[in-house]
Parts: C-alpha cells; sequence; structure tokens
C-alpha cells in the first residue's frame, strides 16, 4: 500500500525499536548487576536475554543471536528467548529459522501476541498471503491494540483488492494511535480510491498539522484537487511542496504537475 512515498510496514534490515524481552515483567529485575559482569560472565537466561535485546537495540544482531542461543542453552524451555531470536532472524531475512524459532516460541506460549505477528510478517514477506493473514489475526486476537500486526494486515488486504478491510484496520489503528502518520497516509489513499475525498482530505491536513514540512501529503492533497476539479488549490500544493522538495526526480514529477495545470488553465 503506498501513499506518494509513504508504505505499509516492512521489516528492513534496521533493528526493530523494541523487542519483547520476557513474557513476565519479572524477568527485568536484576539488570543492572547483570551488566556489572560483564557479558562473559552472565549465567542467567532472563539476564541473557536482556542483554541480547540490547545488543540487538545497539544494530549488532549477531551478538544478540549469540546471547539469546546462549540462553537457551541454559533453558531451553525459553519462549523469550526463541521469540527474541526468531525477531532477529526475521530482520536479516533469515526466514526459515525465523519460523522455526517463532514456532518453538508459540508452542511454549500460544498467547504471545508478538510472535505470531513476527511470524505473520515472515509469511508476509515470503508472499504467503493466506498464512500472513491467519497469524497477524490470531496477533489481533490476543492483543486488539497490536499496531504493527493491524498495518500489515490492512497492507495485505488493500493489494488484495479488499480496500474495505483495510479500511477497518487503518481506523482500527488510528482509534489506538490518532497521529500515526503511516496510518493517516495510507487510509488516505484508501479513501481517495473509494472516492470519498473529504474524507482523505481530513486525513492529509491532519498528517500537515502533526508534521507542517511533510510533502509527500502536500503532493496528495494536490493529487486529490486536480481530481476534484480545483486546479488552484492543486497548484497551491504542489507549488509548497516544490519549494521544501530537495529531490530532484520529485522536483520534476511536481514541475509536469503544475505545467499541467497550467496547460488546462489555458485551454480554459
Amino acid at each position: 500500500m503506498r501513499c506518494v512515498r509513504c508504505s505499509s510496514p516492512a521489516i528492513t534490515s534496521a533493528v526493530l525499536a523494541v523487542l519483547l524481552a520476557c513474557a513476565a515483567a519479572a524477568a527485568w529485575v536484576g539488570s543492572a548487576g547483570a551488566q556489572s559482569t560483564g557479558l562473559a560472565g552472565i549465567d542467567d537466561a532472563d539476564a541473557l536475554v536482556r542483554a541480547g535485546i540490547a545488543k540487538a537495540n545497539e544494530g549488532r544482531p549477531d551478538e544478540a543471536l549469540d546471547l539469546f542461543s546462549r540462553s537457551l542453552q541454559l533453558r531451553p524451555r525459553n519462549a523469550a528467548a526463541f521469540y527474541n531470536r526468531g525477531k532477529v532472524y526475521l530482520i536479516q531475512k533469515r526466514f526459515d529459522l525465523a519460523v522455526q524459532d517463532l514456532d518453538r516460541a508459540l508452542k511454549l506460549d500460544p498467547k504471545l501476541s508478538g510472535a505470531y505477528e513476527a511470524r505473520g510478517t515472515t509469511h508476509k514477506l515470503r508472499g504467503d498471503f493466506v498464512r500472513a493473514v491467519k497469524d497477524l489475526s490470531s496477533a489481533i486476537k490476543i492483543d486488539p491494540n497490536n499496531e504493527t500486526a493491524l498495518m500489515h494486515r490492512a497492507s495485505i488486504f488493500f493489494d488484495a483488492g479488499e480496500p474495505d478491510r483495510a479500511l477497518e484496520d487503518l481506523t482500527q489503528v488510528l482509534q489506538i494511535n490518532p497521529d500515526m502518520l503511516k496510518a493517516l497516509g495510507n487510509r488516505a489513499a484508501i479513501y481517495e480510491q473509494l472516492g470519498r475525498f473529504d474524507d482523505a482530505v481530513e486525513d492529509l491536513t491532519h498528517i500537515l498539522v502533526l508534521d507542517t514540512g511533510n510533502v509527500p501529503a502536500m503532493m496528495h492533497l494536490g493529487t486529490i484537487f486536480a481530481k476534484r476539479g480545483d486546479p488552484k488549490k492543486a497548484g497551491r500544493w504542489f507549488r509548497i511542496a516544490l519549494t521544501l522538495e530537495s529531490d530532484e526526480a520529485v522536483r520534476n514529477r511536481l514541475k509536469a504537475e503544475l505545467q499541467r495545470i497550467d496547460q488546462g488553465r489555458s485551454q480554459n
């Protein structure tokens, strides 16, 4: 799903901002002590998971994998270690290993919403959309506030030609987080496709309230007003975007849009 340069969330080589550490909050107790002994001296499974998460968030996935594996040596039935290691494998696009670990995590803890989400994401990236929707739906059933699962499922629905179902998921995301720019942009794209231009303008205007220099939203507004037969407003948004955009290819597209508007006015 795309809205100018906005797209649905996807796992990339960048480390995810947050990895679930352990099923219980108590697993975080003692993190300072674990750090003081040095990684080589850690002999506690939960502490190793916490250390692995820290390495993953620092962009050091190989070290994170080693720490999660060491945790599993100490506690073979450690759902948190399997889950987090599976997430790192997913980030590295080692999909078979990711699914293997996430399967193990869910066998140990069937209520682990994040594991369903990660496995669903893996299926999505592999092009297995039926399994992806099934897992993402399981994640959402366990945790209705799982924004990432909702965003991924909305993307699949949109690409499958089911904009109404995608719209439902995006609206649920925005009930949880009304200021999520990507959800607003993607919902605006669906509203545009459905001919609900006023709703699209409302979402894009909200984006610009939150981020006054958001060029993709400006371009999208220009496109919508052009479709509505309002060249004055369309031109206004394209010109503002042109003053802010530095990418030459995008600037050329904006200039072409403005030229079309000017040609249309001269013909009238």
